[in-house]
């Protein structure tokens, strides 16, 4: 009966290593899947980005789609859930990105599949956020930004600080519109100026001489090109920009105000 004993219990400690080397090889099998799973979004997002399907907004809406279900998923506590939240952690430790302690776990999905660009992973982590806080499904995500106009247009209304072109373009136009750096006339110049267009701006397209005089070459009259460039002279113009800024700070609270001074000396 001694030696009957000896042997079952023999057989239950096979067992109980066979079942724990079944159980360590599930886990790994899952981790190394949701590994995979990440890797291919990342190669996805490479294949859009580099030029294949640059003519659609659809590629990349599927992309973040795919994004913000993996997410889901990771929010259970299931084991699959656990493989996926490792299999992230693993992605992350590979590719050396670092994280503030409060960084939302979208915020790490999507900068492992988009790549480091600060600005692009802020945008499209706002936009997933965003959709999070609405508590939509996954297979409504590209629905979502399109009819928001699109992930910039999502960002710039969750932004308090955030400006369209036009409103560059507008704040360009106040920049410039007391200076006065030379007035320049001609026979050829008066042949491109509509007479019925006076008071209204307009592009000239200039070429720097070595005497510092300016040679005209062109002049646009494109409400876009006008617009562009006004904007970029908005943006140039650091006063124009803390003006901007003291506006707003008088109609916002004292707690606002640090937040605003300092989004417009990034800009």
């Amino acid at each position: 009966m001694q030696n009957t004993t000896n042997s079952n219990n023999g057989n239950n400690g096979a067992t109980a290593t066979v079942v724990q080397n079944d159980t360590n090889n599930a886990a790994a099998a899952a981790h190394a899947a949701s590994y995979k799973r990440i890797e291919q979004l990342i190669v996805e997002r490479e294949v859009w980005e580099q030029g294949v399907v640059r003519t659609t907004n659809e590629q990349l809406y599927a992309l973040l789609a795919q994004c913000y279900a993996l997410y889901g998923e990771m929010c259970t506590g299931t084991a699959a859930a656990k493989a996926l939240r490792d299999a992230l952690d693993a992605v992350i430790a590979m590719k050396g990105y670092s994280f503030n302690k409060g960084t939302h776990t979208m915020t790490k999905i999507v900068k492992c599949v988009f790549g480091v660009d600060r600005r692009r992973v802020s945008a499209y982590s706002l936009v997933l956020r965003e959709a999070l806080t609405q508590k939509l499904a996954a297979n409504a995500i590209a629905a979502f930004i399109s009819s928001k106009g699109g992930v910039e247009e999502i960002r710039r209304s969750k932004s308090a600080t955030a400006k369209t072109p036009a409103q560059k373009a507008a704040l360009g136009k106040a920049a410039v519109g007391g200076e006065q750096l030379a007035v320049v006339s001609g026979v050829k110049l008066s042949e491109k100026i509509d007479v019925a267009k006076v008071g209204n701006d307009l592009v000239a397209i200039v070429t720097q001489q070595a005497d510092g005089s300016l040679v005209v070459r062109a002049l646009v009259h494109s409400q876009s090109v006008l617009n562009a460039a006004l904007a970029c002279a908005y943006s140039a113009s650091k006063v124009v920009v803390q003006n901007d800024t003291a506006n707003k700070e008088a109609a916002n609270d004292d707690s606002a105000k640090a937040a605003l001074i300092t989004a417009a000396a990034a800009a």
